[in-house]
């Protein structure tokens, strides 16, 4: 499967991640649902999580601060944390 990222267009990986986590967004907000009828306040919060995380991974996606990831997906000497110059942190507006 990794052979066939180059083959990849950097948008089209961007619209594949960017469709995932939208799922992924959709799925925790229907488990936020059935946690809450369950009245199982670990879970709900524990798929909130779940849900912020996606969101605000989906904005970076979108907003193009995680192109250069994007692009190096195929290298295995990418080092995500070296190119790292956002000024915020994960949870932070």
């Amino acid at each position: 499967m990794k052979a066939l990222i180059p083959e990849i267009d950097i948008e089209v990986r961007k619209a594949i991640v960017s469709a995932w986590l939208e799922q992924n967004i959709e799925y925790a907000r229907a488990q936020v649902k059935r946690a809450v009828g369950n009245r199982d306040g670990d879970k709900v919060r524990d798929w909130e999580t779940w849900r912020s995380f996606s969101e605000h991974a989906l904005g970076e996606v979108q907003s193009g601060m995680l192109d250069l990831w994007l692009s190096n997906m195929e290298n295995p000497k990418f080092d995500p944390t070296l190119v790292d110059d956002s000024d915020t942190t994960f949870g932070e507006a």
